[in-house]
């Protein structure tokens, strides 16, 4: 494993594909996911539905984005954790969260663009790390694996696999690039409503390096 810095081969590093023509917004993706990774009913998800609305009646646009943890190039969290919790795989660009190691500081899901690390239990009413605090509640950060479990036998993560549009799909950036010829990334100058840009952590913070999200995608016109 990494902590950092290492430029990971694009034949190796593992990445989401989203088609915002075809997402609906069902959230089934954020349902499974939830029931796969065994997150009781409360706030705390591994994946994010935002919804955009624009123009007025009767020229009305909706631009759904769903994203989680995106593998970044160079992951802001992994730099943010003073208590060197949180490392990229080399094998496969998975990052990974050692709750063992994790004091719960919440700096990781602070300088995160994504804010994809969440600190919350399992009851309702104990809020996840609000963006322009610290307080975490007292929990470890968890976030999306990937389904890492499921990848080593062969499959694809739950979000993938139940996704009823197909807006989701995973591979390698090399396989997936291959797939979709027309995906965007940011590094390319893509631009995706909804999806936030890689050179600001979610606390508004500018960070020393766009962190490269390891996410394609194909825009709604």
């Amino acid at each position: 494993s990494i902590r950092r810095k290492e430029a990971m081969d694009t034949s190796k590093q593992l990445a989401f594909y989203f088609d915002q023509n075809r997402c609906t917004g069902c959230q089934t993706c954020v349902v499974a996911c939830k029931d796969w990774n065994q997150i009781k009913p409360g706030p705390a998800t591994y994946r994010e539905l935002h919804d955009i609305e624009e123009g007025k009646f009767p020229n009305v646009n909706v631009f759904m984005t769903i994203y989680s943890c995106n593998y970044c190039e160079n992951p802001a969290c992994v730099d943010a954790c003073v208590f060197e919790a949180i490392y990229k795989r080399q094998e496969d660009g998975i990052v990974i969260i050692d709750r063992d190691k994790c004091e719960g500081a919440g700096d990781c899901k602070l300088a995160c663009p994504y804010s994809a690390p969440q600190f919350a239990s399992d009851e309702q009413e104990e809020p996840t790390l609000d963006k322009d605090t610290t307080d975490t509640n007292g929990h470890t950060a968890m976030k999306c694996t990937m389904c890492w479990d499921r990848v080593a036998i062969g499959e694809t993560p739950v979000c993938v696999s139940s996704c009823l549009a197909r807006a989701l799909d995973f591979g390698t950036i090399d396989y997936l690039m291959q797939k979709y010829p027309d995906a965007q990334t940011l590094k390319s100058g893509g631009k995706l409503k909804g999806f936030p840009m890689d050179d600001k952590g979610s606390d508004g913070r500018t960070l020393e390096k766009p962190t490269g999200p390891s996410f394609l995608f194909k825009a709604k016109a």
